[in-house]
Order: structure tokens, then sequence, then C-alpha cells
């Protein structure tokens, strides 16, 4: 097992799982997002992709609907849609996103 390297990205700390390096057909990195702050409306194009809320209530976006994720929770976000994390609490959203290459 190799060790996970941080890769500070302020205001997100991402922690890379999974690089294409280590696997042909998943990309999995853990993220921390801080209060206030949000990911930003992206596409995995035609990839698939699941979250999953580690620690705190994000606010998942897809397609425009929002949803409340707490820990322990999950949300598929599936190809060609348009989705983004947002974080409106006061504490930090930890959480791995796991996505098809």
């Amino acid at each position: 097992m190799r060790e996970v390297e941080p890769m500070h990205i302020a205001p997100l700390e991402h922690h890379k799982l999974i690089t294409p390096e280590d696997s042909r057909y998943i990309r999995a990195r853990c993220i921390v997002l801080q209060p206030g702050t949000e990911v930003g409306e992206h596409s995995s194009h035609e990839h698939e992709e699941v979250v999953i809320i580690l620690e705190g209530e994000a606010t998942v976006m897809v397609e425009g609907e929002e949803r409340k994720v707490s820990g322990g929770n999950a949300a598929y976000i599936p190809p060609h849609t348009p989705h983004n994390i947002l974080n409106r609490s006061s504490k930090p959203v930890r959480y791995v996103y796991v996505r098809s290459r």
C-alpha cells in the first residue's frame, strides 16, 4: 500500500487515493471542503461518479436539483450531468469521490 500525499488547493484539501497510475478504470480522492465554499459546477463528461460524505453535511446539486447529504450517505452522479458540492454549514465537510475514468 502506498502512502497518500496531500495536495492543498485553498479552500479545498485534496488527498489522492486512486490515480490513473493505480487503476485503469477508476479515480478517487478525499476532499475537505471548508465552510461557505464549493467545488464549482462541472461535469464528469462520460464518467459516472459516486460522492460519499464521511463527515459533515454537504449540499449536492445535480442538474440544478439540491439535496443535503450527511455523513455516512452517498450521492450518485450519472455521466454528462452538471453537478456541484457545496458546504453551507459551519463545519468542514470531508468526502470521497470515486469516478470511472
